[in-house]
């Protein structure tokens, strides 16, 4: 199974049948072009490594706040999924800080990053 298969899966399952999809769309869509290891590295940069760290890692989830899911993205991004979506800006952020940090959860089951995020499909 190739990294965007895996995305996709993760995606579906942590947002469940309850999810908005154009939400979960978009949390596929950021995760396919950062990478997961572009996500990790965007959080820690924005201040928020211990949230990522915390996802990646084997213990148990930090919670990110729909303020932080604003930091991380910016508040256009969020903006631009939520009208995608078509609901407000912070049930968006509520809704992305609840599905990503289980998604990159499951997407580092062995506590790392996978080698295959630096290079799998990676626009060229």
């Amino acid at each position: 199974m190739g990294l965007l298969d895996k995305i996709v899966s993760a995606a579906n399952e942590v947002g469940g049948k309850s999810g908005n999809p154009d939400l979960i769309s978009g949390v596929v869509d950021i995760l396919k072009n950062k990478g997961v290891g572009g996500v990790v590295s965007d959080l820690k940069t924005k201040g928020l490594g211990e949230l990522a760290e915390s996802w990646v890692g084997k213990g148990e989830n930090k919670l990110i706040s729909p303020d932080q899911i604003k930091q991380f993205l910016g508040s256009e991004k969020v903006q631009s999924l939520a009208q995608k979506a078509g609901v407000s800006p912070e049930n968006a952020s509520k809704f992305l800080g609840d599905i990503l940090p289980g998604i990159i959860d499951k997407l580092t089951p062995q506590g790392t990053v996978p080698e295959e995020d630096a290079s799998e499909e990676k626009p060229l």
